[in-house]
């Protein structure tokens, strides 16, 4: 039995891009431990078996995994919590009675396109070796934030390990495909000039009014410009990134 507890984590935060080390943080006694894994398949790691104290992993398909929308997935192993915390989805059909995953996707009018993609989609990414790709894609982000840098923050450019707090929100250790970067002084704000999310808004408006389209966060005060990376970025679009910031800054 459980408690009414329940924890909830973030594999990765959606606004500070941070992987969270969610093997220590779900050895709580008592509590059902749930993780939103929205940034987690393809761009972690993801091995169940590393993270027996986790009872229940949600995920999407259509972010880092390139699914059509609407390919999603719960992980749950223990038999017992399938079929009472999980005995009754938000939308009830027919599949109601005839087991967990019967009870999840047949609920109705549901277009199962998306879902036919599926195997063709892991077989690729079968193919290109997930670990390959993973640390390519970290190696061109860092290339991307080394670009900006010497636009935005040239005083900073140095060692990957020195841009936490200087360059990056934090060091690139705790970033995967995703990190956020400071936007140049002083668009992205001081102590003596706090920003806000309206300010974040006003700038990532700007942004896409000139084709960027790239959100722009606001963490105590001071405003980032989280930066992704997959297999069709190129360096280009974040020099286009770095002209735009540059010359909005200038004014």
């Amino acid at each position: 039995s459980w408690s009414n507890a329940l924890l909830v984590l973030d594999h990765t935060t959606s606004n500070t891009a941070l992987n969270l080390p969610i093997e220590n943080l779900a050895k709580q006694e008592g509590m059902i431990v749930l993780v939103d894994g929205a940034h987690g398949l393809l761009a972690q790691d993801v091995d169940f078996l590393k993270i027996p104290s986790v009872d229940i992993y949600l995920s999407n398909g259509h972010k880092w995994l390139c699914c059509p929308r609407g390919v999603a997935m719960m992980y749950c192993p223990i038999e017992d919590m399938r079929e009472t915390v999980l005995r009754q989805p938000a939308v009830v059909s027919h599949g109601i009675d005839d087991g967990y995953l019967s009870r999840f996707i047949w609920d109705g009018c549901r277009d199962y396109s998306a879902q036919l993609a599926l195997p063709v989609v892991l077989d690729f990414w079968t193919q290109a070796h997930p670990p390959i790709i993973r640390s390519w894609l970290q190696l061109k982000l860092t290339d991307g934030i080394r670009l900006l840098a010497e636009k935005w923050h040239p005083h900073h450019v140095g060692d990957v390990d020195s841009w936490g707090q200087q360059v990056t929100l934090a060091p690139m250790t705790l970033h995967s495909p995703m990190a956020l970067v400071r936007l140049p002084f002083p668009l992205c704000g001081s102590k003596e000039d706090l920003k806000t999310s309206t300010d974040a808004k006003t700038i990532q408006d700007h942004l896409y009014q000139h084709h960027v389209e790239v959100p722009i966060k606001c963490v105590n005060g001071v405003l980032y410009v989280r930066l992704s990376c997959h297999i069709y970025n190129e360096l280009k679009e974040y020099d286009r990134l770095g002209d735009v910031i540059s010359i909005l800054n200038s004014h």
